[in-house]
Order: C-alpha cells, then sequence, then structure tokens
C-alpha cells in the first residue's frame, strides 16, 4: 500500500489537504503475492537453453503455489505420482487435482521444450511459459498472468 495526501476544493475554491489516503498497488501485489513472479523469472532463467539441450538434460523444478499453474513446451505436471504433459488432454486431471485440493508438482524441461521447436532458431520467437492462476473450481483468473520467453 502507498499513502497519499487527498487534496480538496472547498467552497471559495482554494485547496486544502484533507488527510491522508492509501492505495492498493494491485500489480505489486499479483506480481510477488499470487504469480510469485520474480521467484519463477529466476528459476526458468536458470534452465539450460532448449537449443543446446538434450533429452537427458535435467528438468528443473518450478515453483509451486496454490492455484498457479504453468503452460508452454516442456512443461509438465504429476499429481499422485502420475505425470502429464501441460496439453488440453490432461485438462481434466489438472482441474480434477485442482478442485481436491491435491498436490500438484511443476517441471520444465528443456529437453522436451525443443522436441516442440524452441531454440531451433536464432530469432525463435513466440515460445513462452505462461503462468496463470486458478480459482477453486479450476477456473483461469482472467488478466492476472505473465509469460517468460524461452531461450
Amino acid at each position: 500500500m502507498r499513502a497519499d495526501t487527498f487534496r480538496y476544493k472547498d467552497a471559495d475554491g482554494t485547496i486544502k489537504p484533507g488527510g491522508t489516503w492509501y492505495f492498493f498497488d494491485s500489480d505489486k501485489f499479483f506480481n510477488a503475492e499470487l504469480l510469485h513472479k520474480e521467484e519463477i523469472v529466476q528459476v526458468l532463467s536458470s534452465a539450460v537453453p532448449a537449443s543446446s539441450a538434450s533429452e537427458s538434460s535435467p528438468s528443473i523444478v518450478l515453483p509451486f503455489y496454490p492455484g498457479l499453474i504453468y503452460s508452454g513446451p516442456g512443461v509438465f505436471f504429476s499429481v499422485n505420482g502420475k505425470e502429464y504433459e501441460m496439453t488440453e488432454a490432461s485438462r481434466s486431471a489438472l482441474e480434477e487435482a485442482v478442485k481436491s485440493d491435491a498436490a500438484i508438482s511443476w517441471r520444465y524441461s528443456p529437453g522436451r521444450a525443443r522436441k516442440y521447436g524452441v531454440g531451433a532458431q536464432a530469432a525463435d520467437a513466440g515460445s513462452s511459459i505462461t503462468v496463470r492462476i486458478l480459482d477453486t473450481k479450476a477456473q483461469v483468473v482472467p488478466d492476472i498472468s505473465f509469460s517468460v520467453e524461452l531461450k
């Protein structure tokens, strides 16, 4: 929150201080508290670039917080010991896990991302991981997301 002095114009037209008002910085809150943007960007920037990754390149564990989901090439999740690619085909498994409050772990594999063409060209654009928030009914919360470009 940030404090700011409220001012008002009285009947004779002079501007007077009206006390302190507090404003909520929603972008800062969403990025730090809901999306954990700084931590996620740091983790993904430490990954082996997909252009030099092989299938045996280690995958990295992505931070998990309730409601946080990842999508993009090379992203997969595990629920009850079973692994799923983050695709439309696995959406029902993800929704069921979120609704039942099951433990979900997320990983990013540069080797898998390379299979999808990430890092194939020097000017590779459009290959990114998007981070979003789901509500307790497994519905995406609109307008609260960010993307990290993959190398």
